[in-house]
């Protein structure tokens, strides 16, 4: 059965309805905002294992590392990470006694450098 209502009892359900609607989408929106926050944390988790993994950074802290990157843009990580993606394959197969022979030649190198009296042109 049809209940009749009057014209000004429509616009009061109309007014509540869009209230609701607002009201839904204000929290939709909260939501959305709180998944996103979450996903980026746990990417920046990721990123910060990684760089664990390869030993970047090693006396900075795990959580120094995720705040380090919290601070950076989006564009910036996806940076990073190619970057560490071309680091761990320029390093791919090497043990910690190749990386750290390859460390001390450096180190040797440079200190023969500076003792030896060659001159560099300038440019």
């Amino acid at each position: 059965m049809l209940e009749k209502i009057s014209g000004i009892a429509v616009q009061e359900r109309i007014k509540l309805a869009a209230e609701t609607i607002r009201d839904l989408d204000r929290e939709l929106q909260s939501e959305r905002a709180k998944v996103a926050l979450l996903t980026r944390n746990e990417h920046l988790r990721k990123v910060a294992g990684r760089m664990e993994d390869l030993g970047v950074d090693p006396h900075v802290s795990f959580d120094e590392k995720v705040a380090s990157l919290r601070g950076q843009g989006d564009d910036d990580i996806v940076i990073f990470e190619k970057a560490l993606e071309m680091h761990s394959t320029k390093t791919a197969g090497l043990t910690v006694e190749d990386t750290q022979k390859v460390a001390s030649a450096e180190e040797q190198f440079n200190l023969d450098l500076g003792a030896s009296d060659v001159v560099m042109p300038e440019v």
